[in-house]
């Protein structure tokens, strides 16, 4: 039960660091490593005086809350670094990312009616029925409102699976004298 409440409290980390992970690598790719720098100096002291306070507040609990809360708080300061260093205009990122946010928070809800459904149940299955529950929502939402976006994650997943490479690939003539 610890260990969920503990799941629980850095599940917003999660997300929010799913969305802005590759932030970072873009300003640095433009070359503004002294404002990652920058960032990182400043990330270090904050992160760690709420980790402290939340431990000594609230035990483990507390500190997962404290990193959840950081990163939550400090996403949109990621946002305004990525628009401004990043030389990205922030309709463009907010397109970019909104497909991702609006699934995962539509998904909240079918995943803990799908775990708290088999409360008596083995945990693998709680766990199976939970996972096809987000799954299924997460892309139910990506294909009726983000459409283009549910097109990517085919495409994408279908050359994983090795199913899209002849869809992707440019058709080309057969060579002579193959026919």
């Amino acid at each position: 039960v610890y260990k969920r409440q503990l799941l629980r409290c850095l599940a917003p980390a999660g997300v929010v660091g799913a969305l802005g992970g590759g932030m970072g690598a873009i300003v640095l790719a433009r070359g503004h490593a002294s404002v990652e720098l920058g960032f990182a100096a400043l990330r270090i002291p904050v992160m760690g005086g709420m980790i402290v306070l939340g431990v000594w507040l609230a035990d483990a609990r507390g500190a997962a809350l404290a990193v959840s809360g950081y990163h939550v708080f400090a996403f949109p300061l990621f946002y305004l670094v990525l628009c401004r260093w990043g030389g990205m205009r922030a309709g463009v990122v907010t397109r970019a990312i909104a497909p991702g946010i609006v699934a995962a928070l539509a998904m909240a809800g079918p995943v803990s009616v799908a775990r708290d459904a088999l409360p008596d149940a083995a945990v693998g299955l709680r766990l199976s029925v939970a996972v096809a529950a987000g799954a299924g929502s997460y892309a139910g939402v990506l294909g009726l409102l983000f459409p283009r976006a549910w097109r990517e994650v085919r495409l994408t997943l279908s050359g994983l699976l090795g199913r899209g490479a002849a869809r992707l690939a440019p058709a080309t003539a057969p060579a002579e004298g193959s026919a």
